[in-house]
């Protein structure tokens, strides 16, 4: 997923952003690359699992109705493909995030529209839930793997930002395949997983400017443990970072837009602006942030809702 969002970057800076330009490359990376299944045995823990991925599955490839993904997600998407690349947009501010995610979203919907991009997102679910629980087993711990994965893939907030054009859910299955990768390396120290390693932390800030603590939790935990693999790993995260910071200061005079504006001075958006942005997104109207456990587990005024079960674990 980091390599494919590079690519359709690139071709979004090269203004080469055309269906059959993606068709190609589809083609040629499914045949370099086959996908490999691991098939489930079969078990009671899948009934609900299967419950869930019916249900999801049905919203997912429903039309796009979230206000997010109709909105700006997709509305830039549909831009860049309209535009055949990336086009200077100085009257939004999502335009200046990093889209990581949303360059998949393109590819998606140059075929499917909006509805193939929301199902991309689905998937990044479905590799979260996946992922969980194979992380488990692998530690011996398989049937409490089961049971954190159906947590994870029954809970609200999940469901219903992972079957919209949201990228939310896909930082999650992002942030858990950089801890699983660290794990594996640690057990394992492959030099192969040192490049996936650098990829998958420089793909979490591409996809999110929040979640940059995953650079410096990949170069950190490598350090620890063995430092001359944390230049490759920093390396692959400039990578995916680095074509981001880069568009935000050809277009609009600031690599870190839309924020930082006293460092880097630019008539887009003021220093008052971002300064007051700031404070509405840090607390959301709450009076504290000790408000924020049983907000997201039992009340959701916060946009969302993880359910009980976090809170009683």
């Amino acid at each position: 997923a980091s390599l494919l969002s590079l690519l359709v970057f690139a071709l979004c800076a090269l203004h080469c952003a055309y269906p059959l330009v993606f068709l190609v490359m589809g083609a040629a990376i499914l045949i370099a690359a086959p996908p490999k299944f691991e098939r489930p045995k079969a078990s009671l823990w899948l009934i609900p699992f299967a419950v869930y991925f019916v249900f999801y599955l049905a919203n997912a490839m429903a039309p796009e109705a979230s206000p997010d993904g109709a909105g700006y997600h997709l509305g830039l998407v549909a831009r860049y493909l309209q535009e055949h690349g990336f086009v200077r947009i100085t009257d939004n501010l999502y335009a200046a995030m990093p889209a990581g995610v949303e360059m998949l979203f393109l590819f998606a919907f140059a075929f499917g529209r909006h509805s193939a991009a929301a199902c991309v997102h689905f998937i990044f679910l479905l590799a979260l839930t996946w992922q969980v629980f194979t992380y488990a087993r692998h530690r011996g711990h398989r049937l409490a793997g089961a049971a954190a994965a159906l947590f994870v893939f029954a809970s609200p907030v999940a469901g219903i930002d992972g079957v919209a054009a949201y990228n939310d859910v896909a930082v999650a299955a992002i942030a858990f395949t950089l801890f699983h990768l660290l794990e594996l390396w640690s057990d394992s120290r492959a030099p192969r997983l040192v490049a996936a390693i650098g990829l998958v932390a420089g793909f979490a800030f591409a996809a999110k400017y929040t979640a940059w603590p995953a650079v410096v939790y990949a170069v950190g935990f490598i350090l620890w443990k063995q430092r001359k693999a944390a230049l490759p790993v920093a390396s692959g995260a400039a990578l995916m970072i680095a074509p981001w910071l880069l568009k935000n200061w050809i277009y609009l005079q600031n690599p870190l837009a839309p924020f930082y504006n006293r460092i880097f001075p630019n008539p887009y958006v003021t220093v008052a602006f971002e300064t007051s942005y700031r404070q509405m997104l840090a607390l959301y109207g709450l009076h504290s942030r000790w408000q924020i456990p049983l907000e997201v587990t039992t009340y959701g005024s916060l946009s969302g809702l993880l359910g009980p079960l976090f809170l009683l674990s």
